[in-house]
């Protein structure tokens, strides 16, 4: 089956040979296999995993809300962002945590706290995954 990510800046996946797809849809996490019935769904903020035909290790990537749409050949994710596994820095994760957590306690407005903890949330989550990848990490050295 073909995957493609896609954010408003840049198309960050795009593979012919993907097994399979776990992405987390509004109704909890759902996998796309090849075939898969028509679907259009909401996605929120969380982990998409892949496997990719032929390896034995998949791929995760940090998303944001958006949509998923698959016909059983194609899937495309849209997002508002993703990054992948690669990509996330774990310093300047801690450092946005911190970061958030200090202007909480300082803020006094509503809409303000809510933007904060908008961004707290998905360091959270990049945090998750580097979590995640440590612990794969791990398990294979053993």
């Amino acid at each position: 089956m073909k995957l493609k990510i896609i954010t408003p800046n840049r198309v960050l996946f795009d593979q012919d040979k993907v097994a399979s797809i776990t992405a987390p849809t509004t109704n909890g996490y759902i996998t796309i296999l090849d075939k898969h019935q028509g679907l259009f769904t909401m996605l929120e903020e969380g982990i998409v995993s892949i496997k990719e035909e032929g390896k034995k290790d998949g791929e995760y990537y940090a998303i944001g809300g958006g949509y998923l749409k698959t016909d059983g050949k194609e899937t495309i994710i849209l997002v508002n962002r993703a990054f992948g596994q690669n990509e996330l820095n774990e310093k300047l994760i801690e450092k946005a945590i911190a970061s958030a957590k200090q202007q909480l306690n300082k803020t006094k407005s509503d809409k303000e706290k809510q933007e904060i903890m908008r961004l707290l949330n998905r360091s959270l989550l990049d945090r998750a995954l580097l979590a995640k990848l440590q612990k794969k990490r791990q398990n294979k050295a053993i």
